[in-house]
């Protein structure tokens, strides 16, 4: 099946873009940083790893030693490190109550990571910055009551 789909590739000129060419070190990165704006998400190995127009992991590693690193240089945050402060997060939870007149959810905000590693929960990143926690109620568990 293997020899079949790489016969394939060939038929179509779709052979991965890494077999034969030799990438410099901005380009790596500057492929990073295009996935990121993509994706709006850090890539990961396999999303690399599986499209045939990407350079595949095993060359970031060749190139910087581990995939992190290659996504470091970029200049991509790889939860190693906080960008944030206690009172960065605090102030923006705080700033969604001034505007919103309520406690902001989970779906309110774009991610929700740095809250948890942080605080060690949503809940309680709420409870420090002063507000209240919602409390959703789904329609099935009104019915059961």
């Amino acid at each position: 099946m293997e020899k079949y789909i790489n016969s394939l590739w060939k038929k179509m000129n779709l052979n991965k873009i890494n077999k034969k060419r030799k990438y410099t070190s901005d380009f790596l990165l500057k492929k990073l940083v295009e996935y990121y704006n993509l994706h709006n998400r850090i890539p990961k190995t396999y999303d690399f790893d599986k499209s045939p127009n990407l350079p595949d992991s095993t060359t970031y590693r060749n190139r910087f030693g581990k995939w992190n690193n290659a996504l470091e240089k970029a200049g991509l945050n790889i939860g190693r490190k906080h960008p944030y402060s206690k009172q960065d997060l605090i102030k923006i939870l705080q700033d969604f109550y001034e505007k919103n007149r309520r406690s902001p959810s989970c779906r309110d905000i774009p991610s929700v990571t740095p809250f948890v590693n942080i605080f060690g929960s949503w809940n309680n990143a709420l409870i420090e910055s002063g507000l209240e926690f919602n409390t959703v109620i789904k329609e099935k568990h009104l019915i059961n009551a």
